[in-house]
């Protein structure tokens, strides 16, 4: 399993545009190819900040049937534009399994 973590900032102005339409987007994910689920985080510390999440069976499910589809660009089509900066994105793997996870 795959977890990808992105680093989101949105401008002060759209972030209840961005919360709306990030959950629009829930049925993108859920017909995307190997995802097995998402969910976004917003920092009660730091305002408009975000950490989208989502779960990939593989890496390829996220960097090539995800990235190479009509999907992906609706997704960006949806969110992109209330972004203040690039969004940082990173995948990672399990390396120690605790508990309550």
């Amino acid at each position: 399993m795959i977890l990808e973590i992105a680093e989101i900032k949105i401008k002060p102005e759209a972030e209840d545009e961005f919360v709306r339409n990030v959950a629009t987007g829930v049925a993108i994910f859920k017909r995307a190819k190997g995802c097995q689920g998402m969910e976004l985080k917003q920092s009660p510390e730091a305002p408009g900040e975000y950490r989208l999440l989502v779960r990939w069976q593989t890496l390829e499910n996220h960097t090539v049937d995800f990235r190479g589809s009509a999907d992906f660009l609706e997704w960006r089509k949806l969110t992109a534009h209330c972004f203040a900066e690039p969004p940082v994105i990173k995948n990672w793997s399990g390396a120690v399994a605790g508990f309550g996870f």
